[in-house]
């Protein structure tokens, strides 16, 4: 096994992983998570996807509407 040094591509943090079986863009899910929520608002915004599939809204947009508006209610 070879240990490798990357740099994650969400948080900035160095970390070491294994080339064997990471890719080493990100240091954990949660920041590979984030990064795929990014990407799926930012081509939501640009029209590229439609944010549902015609019975509910997006995951990812019940969870951004919130945050980006500061509002503190439940979408169901």
């Amino acid at each position: 096994m070879c240990k490798q040094q990357s740099n994650c591509g969400e948080c900035g943090k160095e970390f070491v992983y294994d080339d064997k079986q990471k890719t080493g863009k990100w240091c954990s899910n949660k920041c590979q998570m984030e990064n795929q929520h990014k990407n799926y608002i930012e081509d939501w915004k640009c029209g590229n996807v439609s944010g549902g599939n015609g019975y509910e809204v997006s995951r990812h947009i019940r969870r951004y509407l919130p945050d980006q508006f500061k509002l503190r209610f439940l979408i169901s």
